[in-house]
């Protein structure tokens, strides 16, 4: 009897030590070994009248979470998304945790059509907000959808072609879903190629910056230029900027990149500075190089370095930068302004702009998005948006930037409302900065350059 009891006792500690390795800890979900299992045998007996659907699911902007709050926040986050995405489906529907913030479902239908309104929602179950720790939290996912037998018969067939989906549906905007369709599997091809490059193009000597000039309304002359970032390959030729940037951020890269761009902007400050040149010029930050811990000692180090005023430099956000954490947003934004750092507020009247933001952001001033511009010649709404802007940011002392001036007309009503500077191909397009020294010293000299006439 006890021979008998302690092979029983042993036979039931192997089989939970198997049900574990099948099973995600955290959210208590199968894991992805468990998945494909059953994925494989799904698609081993599946039936002619049904079709079966598998959605990739990855969550939004998941690290700001981890970095703004902590990964306790961050694991509860999990945890919440997984009870939501069980209590959305049916008992017999497939949820598994792939991996970090990645979630996948299988589904068993009997027609195509209805896999749209099970993706439709689960992105509502996600969308509203969960309180964590004292937190209010909102988890947005992009899900990339494939289809079998259409888009595979395979388990790794069909989930390379959901994943690929999925990178299409966070491209166009995140929070919604893509179906996959065979062109998508080169598009990922070409992505992967690319951010393969992307790690070494610092090394490679292959990002650039050009300049766009930014004209004074006070002279119409040029008084500073917005830094934009450039990347010419070998193997692609230039990738434009809203391709590899949301690669870079993706991947971590933005804040080595973000460094180099510091180092580059100070660089080209200290030549101005040494040619006479009074000039400010601006770059942009994003919510993950607001997170960086070593971005105010670079910027600082930079600044001291070239001898240039570290008010020359002026740091563009964009409104996005709060949607994590406001207050941690703001904290960092005031650092940054008060070590002598101008702050601008980049895309105002987009997205989830807000006047509060106004009041409550340490700002020195508003470029006012381009979007607003391009209609104003056509929209009485628009020109009437356009003043109340302009009149509350004199109100509240801050300068202002009208982005996308292409047209005489434009600028004529954009003077009108006492915008104090505008950017755009009316004036000039982007320049090389050997093109932008040039236009400079062409005008008017290298001594008295900074009255520069547009």
């Amino acid at each position: 009897m006890l021979s008998l009891r302690d092979i029983s006792e042993r036979r039931r500690a192997a089989d939970h030590l198997r049900h574990l390795a099948r099973l995600d800890v955290l959210t208590q979900l199968p894991n992805r070994l468990q998945f494909q299992e059953r994925l494989q045998r799904a698609l081993q007996h599946q039936h002619d009248d049904r079709c079966l659907a598998l959605l990739f699911v990855d969550l939004d902007d998941f690290k700001q979470v981890n970095d703004a709050f902590g990964h306790d926040v961050g694991d509860a986050l999990l945890q919440q998304v997984a009870t939501r995405l069980v209590r959305s489906l049916r008992q017999r529907d497939l949820v598994a945790r792939w991996g970090g913030d990645e979630f996948v479902v299988l589904l068993e239908l009997h027609c195509h059509d209805e896999v749209v309104l099970v993706a439709d929602k689960l992105i509502k179950a996600l969308n509203e907000p969960m309180e964590l720790a004292g937190h209010v939290l909102t988890a947005t996912p992009s899900i990339g959808i494939a289809l079998a037998p259409e888009h595979g018969n395979e388990a790794g067939e069909l989930l390379r072609h959901a994943d690929a989906a999925m990178y299409v549906a966070k491209r166009e905007g995140r929070n919604q879903y893509a179906l996959y369709r065979p062109e998508l599997s080169e598009q990922l091809l070409h992505r992967v190629k690319l951010a393969n490059l992307l790690r070494s193009a610092l090394e490679q000597h292959e990002l650039s910056l050009a300049l766009q000039p930014k004209i004074g309304m006070d002279g119409r002359r040029i008084v500073g230029a917005e830094a934009l970032l450039r990347w010419d390959t070998a193997a692609f030729g230039r990738v434009p900027p809203d391709v590899f940037i949301p690669i870079a951020e993706e991947l971590g890269l933005i804040v080595p990149i973000g460094h180099w761009l510091v180092r580059e902007a100070a660089t080209l400050l200290d030549d101005w500075h040494a040619r006479g040149w009074p000039l400010t010029l601006a770059i942009n930050l994003s919510a993950r190089q607001l997170h960086d811990e070593a971005l105010l000692p670079v910027l600082c180090e930079s600044m001291q370095r070239s001898g240039a005023s570290p008010a020359a430099l002026e740091l563009e956000v964009t409104e996005s930068i709060l949607l994590a954490d406001a207050d941690f947003a703001r904290a960092r934004l005031q650092a940054l302004r008060d070590a002598g750092f101008r702050i601008a507020l980049d895309d105002f009247g987009t997205g989830y702009s807000s006047l509060g933001y106004l009041k409550d952001l340490p700002l020195d001033r508003v470029k006012i998005d381009r979007s607003f511009i391009s209609d104003l010649e056509q929209s009485p709404r628009g020109r009437a948006l356009l003043s109340s802007i302009a009149g509350l940011c004199r109100a509240l002392s801050l300068q202002t930037t009208a982005e996308g001036v292409e047209t005489a007309a434009q600028l004529t009503l954009v003077e009108a409302e006492g915008i104090d500077e505008v950017q755009g191909y009316f004036y000039y397009p982007p320049l090389t900065v050997e093109a932008f020294n040039q236009l400079l010293e062409s005008k008017l000299g290298a001594q008295d350059a900074p009255g520069a006439s547009g």
